[in-house]
């Protein structure tokens, strides 16, 4: 079994990561890099990674009604990024920011990063329950304990209520479903395609008889891990219905030029 690998540090994020657990495009993130407005931390590799309170940066400035100057908007990344008492024009007073000037402009920030630092927090709990495993569903990202896929979740999710995943799924919970909207967003990562399952068998020594009977086997093993799973409470009859609709259109093939892997 193995875990999703953990970033060198929990509390940092990965551009993309800051992407979708701040509302913005990624786009944004790099133009304020670009622009030397945002200063975040880089690996040894040379990859960026931002910390939450630089994430209530780029949500501040998105729910801005008005673009601030350039100077501004470094000297606000500052006053979040560093902790600073003062930074330009910007100072900070208890739970709110102020912009002096002619009209100073108050900002109260408390339940901003309240938001943002829970958003971070579900989203290290959600990727410390997410494993996989080659003997489920192929090694794709599943909840830990369970053979529910977090990416089929978050699918689910961005079309249909989550109390209504919940009836199907008990052994899931609200943060879960969240969790799996971002692990959607975020996308496949970048590599090598996943290697098909192998089933063990050679164009040598398998005739159409035992081809079958492999076919065989592996459908009633899957057949077993869901009565399993119906009996422990993992999933309902209702979700297990719509998965197999979901899948009983998709013809079982075996490519016996490449080993016998499945497609």
């Amino acid at each position: 079994m193995n875990t999703i690998p953990a970033r060198e540090s929990s509390s940092r994020l990965s551009l993309k990561e800051a992407a979708v657990l701040s509302g913005v495009t990624e786009k944004v993130i790099r133009h304020e890099l670009a622009s030397q407005v945002v200063r975040a931390a880089r690996t040894p590799a040379g990859a960026r990674r931002f910390s939450s309170q630089e994430l209530v940066y780029f949500c501040l400035v998105a729910e801005l009604p008005i673009e601030l100057p350039r100077k501004d908007r470094r000297d606000l990344f500052d006053l979040l990024a560093r902790g600073a008492a003062r930074r330009g024009r910007w100072r900070r007073e208890s739970q709110r920011l102020v912009l002096e000037g002619g009209v100073p402009v108050i900002l109260p920030i408390s339940d901003l990063v309240k938001r943002v630092e829970a958003r971070v927090a579900l989203f290290e709990r959600g990727r410390a329950r997410v494993v996989s495993r080659a003997d489920t569903l192929s090694g794709e990202p599943v909840f830990e304990g369970t053979r529910i896929s977090v990416r089929f979740v978050g699918g689910r999710a961005a079309r249909e209520p989550t109390v209504e995943i919940l009836q199907d799924y008990p052994a899931l919970k609200a943060d879960d479903v969240e969790f799996a909207r971002m692990f959607v967003a975020l996308g496949r990562p970048r590599g090598r395609p996943k290697r098909l399952l192998s089933i063990g068998i050679t164009r040598k020594t398998i005739g159409r008889g035992q081809l079958d009977e492999r076919v065989a086997a592996i459908k009633q093993q899957q057949r077993e891990a869901d009565a399993r799973a119906l009996k422990a409470g993992r999933i309902t009859r209702e979700a297990l219905a719509r998965k197999n609709g979901l899948f009983s259109g998709r013809r079982l093939q075996v490519d016996l030029k490449s080993g016998g892997r499945l497609r």
